[in-house]
Parts: C-alpha cells; structure tokens; sequence
C-alpha cells in the first residue's frame, strides 16, 4: 500500500529543493535598503489602506494543499479556516459569492451556463452584478485593481471587460497550454512552451511592479490549477508519481442504498476507472506546483515593492471536487463534504497565525475586505471574518444541473442536512460519521421522525432550511 501522505511530503520536499526559480520569482536589488522601499511604495504613503490579493484555485481539494509547500511555509504565520464551506459548490455560483459576499439566491446566478441559462458570465452581465463585486467597488474608493486567471465561466475572447478593473488579463479557455488571454480588451493567442500558470504569474507580478507607489492594489489571481484537463508543466511532470486518491471507506462506496436514488443509480468504479482517477490526481497535485511557485511570486513581488507589511492575502478555492468518493467521480455541486469545504488561508494585516473553527464561508470573504479597505457593503449574506460574527448553518443550494439534483440544505461543522424535490433527504451526523456514508432519513423516512439522541428534531432543521434559503443581508448572520 501506498503511503499518500509520505509521497505528498517526500515529492513537495524534491520540488522544493529544486531550483525552479524564474524571472518572476528571482529576488531583485538585495542590497535595495528599507527605507528606499518604504518611500517607493506601501511604506511611504499616505494612504495605509491595505493592498488586497485574493486568489482563487479551480476545483481544489482539501487534500490538495499537501501540493502548496511554499505557499504554506510563506504564509506559515496565517489564519486558516479549516471549516469554510460553499454555498454552492459550483464555479461560477461560487466566484460571484466570493466577489458579492451574496449567497447564490440572492446573486441568482446559479449555474456555469453552458447547459443552463441561468449562469456564467451571462447571466452575471445581464443582471449588472458587475457594479457589485469588490473590485467596482474598490476601484471607485481609489484603488487600482487587477484581474490575472479565470473570471467566470462562458467569459469569451471579445473585445470587452467589465467595469472596476484598471489591469484586466482574463483566460477564456481550459487549456494550459496553446491558449488565449483577454488582455486589457485585446485577445492574445500563446502557443508553443508558454505555460498557462506561469503567464498569468508573470501578468500579476507586472501589475504589482507597476503600480502607483502612492495607490492601494487588489490583486484577483485565480491560476487554472488543479481543474482538469489537469495538465502540469514540463518540470512537475514526475512528482507525485504513484500517488493514488485516498481509500477510506466513501471511495466508491459499497453501498450507497441508504442515498438519493441518483447516487444509487451510480455503478461502482471499475479497475480500470479507479486506475484513471490516480493517474488524474497525480497530474493535478502536479499542476498545483505551478500556482504554488506563482503564489509566492506574487508575495515576493509584493515585498520587493514594500507593499508586503501592508498586505491582506487569501488563498481559496472556487469549489471542491469528487475523486470517487459515494461512487461520484469527476463531479462538484453535489452537497457531501469532498465538494462543499475546503480549508481557506488567510494571513497578513488583520490575521493572526492560528486556527479559527468556526463555521465560515465563501460570502465572508467580500465583506472582510470591505472591512479591512474602508468600502461599505451593506448588503452582503456574509460577516467579517476580523469580528466576532459566528452563525449555526451555511445554507447549501445545489444547481440541479446534468451531474447533480437540484436540492437545498443546511450545513454546520458537524451536521448536514438536505431537502430535494423528490421528497428525498440527507441527514449526516459528521462527529461520528465523518465520512457521510450513514443517511440518518433514508428513503422511507418520516417527515416527522424523531432525531436521534442530542440531535435538532427534523422539523427544526426543514424550517431552518426554508429560513436560510430566503435571507438576505444581516437576515442571514443572525
């Protein structure tokens, strides 16, 4: 048996004592002094307003921070939020929460588009969200911001960019290599060795290096990695090798009976599926490199530019994703525990290093900066995470698109619950079911049923759902 957990330590710590510097990550002028920095930028200026960078990974896993070494060690005196959910897990949904701080009901923007007409970037535009988001926002409040990686999903290669963004460098493709960027409303076609992370490194870093020394910055970088096709740089392309997707008890379930009937109708992965499902989280583990070297390019640029003392950063994923667990493979907006948490990371001005247990979520992260910047957003779902707001449940809507049913539900730290319109429900206790593998009101179930032992009555939890899937600013903190 592999030992996953050895492989992850021993191939971050062969890619960290490889040379993999670039350009971009080269530390420049050692012998530039202090004050000399401080003049030039952050440390200087009049106005103390923290430079913001948010970035924002596709599809990352909670295990998938095992491949973010440098990350980890850069930022090893950050916040982590090891319970931060999303509300739903989708990416388009989800980045429009992250930039809103609305859950999906209120932004209304719930799907990828594509199959649907009610999401991407569509349906974003056509309902003016983009007067809404933290960059619009931030831009009018004097600072300059910058776009480097995806925005939303159906973003197209014209010749437009949204309002709110002084640097604007938008993928409009999946591919990592032989793809196109959006850059400033020009669409630009890379081919050959260029390497998609990397490009989008080198455009964030240009856009630290050449900002007003006397103006804040929001950075928004969101690197492909580790969404598929998964495809890692030539110099990653050997890590990782013989990793397999963890084995506990919910891969590829042996009996999902107790489940919606769209999980039962899921047949058991075969050998041959179960091999290709390694061989992917290999390749994304492997992608993830790259964003893990182009992260701290940015944080170095930031320091480089005496920006970095007076910096917020948060480091999230869009969404997680399903490697096979509940015989779900290759799949996200469904609402068990490998889709809708992964750890989040956040570390500078406002954050103290340590651990913060509570329940949060990806509509906290807008009103955090509001708060850190001086911006008033009175209409976000979410709270800042620098106060002391807490909350019982994140409410949990599902798109109801061709991979995964349409439902809602509650989720807490230690309880999820659902609600589809079939009439079916879920019902986890996650402090002794961890792993989602016992359904508290399998099919069959009354409405009605008493809860076991120490656990809310299922009438509570149906009318709290019902509280949560309408609220609407403060309605949803309290």
């Amino acid at each position: 048996m592999i030992d996953r957990r050895a492989l992850l330590a021993a191939a971050a710590g062969a890619i960290s004592a490889g040379d993999t510097r670039t350009a971009a990550t080269e530390p420049r002028d050692r012998g530039r002094n202090r004050k000399r920095r401080d003049r030039q930028s952050g440390g200087g200026r009049k106005d103390r307003r923290p430079d913001i960078v948010v970035v924002i990974l596709d599809d990352m896993r909670s295990g998938d921070w095992a491949a973010l070494p440098k990350t980890r060690d850069r930022l090893a005196r950050g916040r982590w939020f090891p319970n931060y959910v999303f509300n739903c897990p989708l990416c388009s949904p989800s980045r429009v929460s992250l930039m809103t701080g609305l859950y999906v009901h209120n932004h209304r923007v719930f799907d990828n588009g594509g199959h649907s007409d009610e999401g991407g970037h569509d349906e974003f535009r056509q309902q003016g969200l983009e007067f809404s988001t933290l960059n619009y926002l931030l831009q009018n409040a004097g600072y300059r911001t910058g776009l480097s990686g995806k925005y939303l999903n159906g973003y197209r290669t014209e010749s437009w960019r949204p309002s709110g963004w002084n640097r604007w460098v938008a993928a409009t493709t999946i591919d990592y290599t032989d793809f196109l960027l959006n850059v400033d409303g020009e669409t630009v076609e890379f081919t050959g060795d260029a390497y998609k992370t990397d490009v989008l490194r080198d455009y964030a870093v240009e856009f630290i290096e050449q900002a007003e020394a006397d103006k804040p910055i929001y950075l928004q970088f969101a690197p492909p990695a580790p969404h598929g096709p998964s495809v890692p740089a030539r110099r990653h392309r050997t890590a990782f090798r013989g990793m397999q997707v963890a084995r506990d008890a919910s891969f590829n379930e042996a009996d999902v009976s107790d489940k919606p009937a769209a999980v039962q109708r899921l047949p058991l992965l075969t050998p041959v599926q179960v091999a290709g499902l390694d061989d992917l989280e290999q390749n994304r583990l492997r992608t993830m490199l790259a964003a893990d070297e182009a992260i701290v390019a940015v944080i170095d640029a930031l320091d480089r530019a005496g920006r970095l003392s007076n910096t917020s950063v948060f480091v999230a994923s869009d969404n997680g994703y399903m490697m096979g667990q509940h015989r779900e493979s290759l799949n996200k907006g469904v609402p068990y525990d490998q889709s809708v948490r992964a750890p989040m990371l956040a570390w500078g001005r406002g954050f103290r290093s340590g651990r913060d247990m509570r329940l949060v979520a990806n509509v906290d992260i807008a009103p955090t900066i509001a708060a850190l910047t001086g911006i008033d957003l009175p209409n976000a779902d979410g709270f800042d995470l620098l106060s002391a707001g807490v909350r019982d449940f994140v409410p949990l809507s599902m798109p109801g698109n061709r991979l995964a049913p349409d439902g809602t539900g509650i989720r807490s730290s230690e309880l999820l619950y659902m609600e589809y319109p079939s009439g079916e429900r879920e019902f986890y206790d996650e402090r002794k079911d961890p792993l989602e593998l016992a359904n508290l009101l399998p099919s069959g179930s009354s409405f009605t049923e008493v809860s076991p032992a120490g656990l809310p009555s299922i009438a509570s939890l149906s009318a709290r759902t019902r509280e949560l899937a309408r609220c609407a600013g403060s309605g949803c903190r309290s």
